[in-house]
């Protein structure tokens, strides 16, 4: 990239950053994000379940994994640190909180003991920010877990392209916060990432993003969220570090959210425009049938070629001046209620 485009690219996305950072519309369509530069549509789904991102920069790991590696219970219990899959609804109920409660005697007081305990277990397990790190910490638990049928050791994240890097080894000083700040009731944390280790090969990164935003209140829409996560990430990676002036910055980012969802969006630069292709949102807290496997196989995705020349987008003097004159609405933002993290 010459020096010209990238001062522009960063001029630009530094533009988009600060519309986000004031903005209080909290459920972005696709012409709202078209306003500051981004271009955003929703992906198809093949029959497999597995999304269709054009061009396909990640594609899911080609087998079904948590049933072909199950866990070794051996090597678990052995390990200092063991790996425990944490449960995805371990929902609260009677007969449990009668069982801490029975140091109580009287057989009616230990009834009503264990029935006011179970209501205050239940209106804690259904906050938001709870079900997020429920949901995020099952689907994490798989791939660090030590798994038979690979070498002694060896997790679900050695069958994958990138390995787990920690936000703290890539961010300076300068960088926005990956994480949110409070301003505008804006909640949300940027948790993994897993990028090419040896910095030589691959520019594709893959990221967890939690948030406490009910995204199934406007499914075709992204949250505030879920973008500004996306461009602080994209701020940081061309900001500086072994791929700073890469042309198309391929980014999967999973986002977890507040009733308990999983969305998988594809980033990326197509010319001088972010373009974000996502999929549907996928039920992980209540369904029977929650597609863990195949949340999981994303991060062991294999990587699709980066083909700069491919990637020509609209022209981008004229998305700057649309974006000009064009900010996001102040319509709508959760309540305190709503984002309330404690």
């Amino acid at each position: 990239m010459d020096e010209s485009t990238y001062i522009r690219r960063q001029q630009h996305l530094a533009n988009i950053y600060a519309q986000l950072q004031t903005c209080e519309e909290f459920y972005l369509a696709a012409h709202e994000l078209q306003a500051v530069g981004i271009s955003a549509s929703p992906a198809s789904v093949a029959e497999n379940g597995e999304v269709i991102f054009t061009p396909g920069f990640f594609r899911a790991y080609p087998y079904e994994v948590l049933a072909a590696y199950s866990i070794d219970e051996i090597h678990q219990n052995i390990t200092y640190c063991p790996h425990i899959i944490s449960p995805l609804r371990d929902v609260p109920n009677l007969d449990s909180q009668l069982r801490a409660h029975e140091h109580i005697v009287d057989p009616e007081a230990r009834l009503e003991a264990a029935r006011q305990s179970l209501i205050l277990r239940l209106s804690e397990y259904w906050l938001e920010w709870n079900v997020v790190r429920r949901v995020h910490n099952h689907v994490d638990s798989q791939l660090v877990a030590f798994r038979l049928g690979l070498p002694d050791g060896f997790t679900l994240l050695h069958l994958g392209s990138l390995q787990r890097d920690y936000m703290e080894n890539i961010i300076s000083d300068s960088d926005p916060s990956p994480f949110s700040t409070g301003v505008n009731f804006m909640h949300w944390k940027i948790e993994d990432l897993l990028d090419d280790s040896s910095e030589q090969t691959n520019p594709h990164a893959i990221i967890s993003v939690l948030t406490e935003t009910d995204a199934s209140a406007e499914s075709e829409s992204l949250t505030l969220h879920e973008v500004h996560a996306i461009v602080t990430m994209m701020m940081i990676r061309t900001s500086h570090g072994p791929w700073a002036r890469d042309e198309i910055q391929p980014l999967l980012a999973i986002t977890y959210t507040g009733e308990g969802s999983v969305r998988i969006t594809q980033a990326s630069w197509q010319g001088e425009t972010l373009v974000l292709q996502f999929s549907p949102l996928w039920d992980l807290q209540h369904s029977e049938s929650a597609p863990v496997d195949l949340i999981v196989r994303y991060y062991l995705s294999q990587l699709g070629p980066v083909d700069p020349a491919a990637q020509r987008g609209p022209d981008f003097n004229a998305l700057a001046e649309l974006a000009s004159g064009l900010t996001l609405g102040l319509t709508s933002r959760p309540s305190d209620e709503q984002m309330n993290m404690s």
